[in-house]
């Protein structure tokens, strides 16, 4: 009776932890369709598992045409690193990575390509359209050289007009 009573203990506690697993999966699968990147999910076989729409639509706009499937991302050119990056199992340069970053300009836009590659051999890709934060670092690069220019210009006047008088003042 005591093992009885064990072992239906134990099957409540599986059942409690299945139903918060399934609990803990619909938060993620709802925080990823809400993104404001595109990530898609695939398996060892480079199946896909799972991809927002904001991934299909960064996927449409890399490859300049609709890919009627997702899985054919890896096919098009600005993914060729990527897909050395998963055909070597995370090896680059002879080192080991688990996960590789690269941007890619494509039609005025800036995208950060993200692959994680998982302990099954499966993998991750997002996708994140970075165009506004690369335009304000480049404006902040430019309003730099700007202002190193408009400093140096006036020092080397006066830096000219000193090195004058020095020179004509016995």
């Amino acid at each position: 009776q005591r093992t009885a009573v064990c072992i239906a203990g134990t099957e409540f506690d599986i059942v409690a932890h299945h139903k918060n697993c399934d609990t803990t999966c619909q938060k993620l699968l709802q925080h990823l369709r809400t993104a404001k990147e595109g990530v898609a999910i695939f398996d060892v076989k480079r199946r896909l598992v799972f991809a927002n729409p904001l991934f299909s639509e960064y996927a449409d706009l890399i490859s300049s045409m609709h890919l009627a499937n997702v899985e054919d991302i890896l096919a098009q050119p600005e993914f060729a690193r990527i897909r050395r990056f998963i055909d070597s199992g995370g090896y680059l340069n002879n080192v080991h990575e688990t996960m590789l970053s690269e941007n890619v300009e494509v039609s005025g836009h800036v995208f950060d390509l993200r692959c994680v590659l998982f302990r099954d051999k499966g993998f991750e890709i997002s996708i994140n359209d970075i165009t506004a934060a690369e335009e304000q670092s480049r404006m902040k690069r430019q309003l730099t050289q700007n202002i190193a220019h408009e400093f140096k210009t006036p020092v080397c006047s006066i830096q000219g007009y000193l090195e004058t008088i020095i020179q004509n003042y016995p």
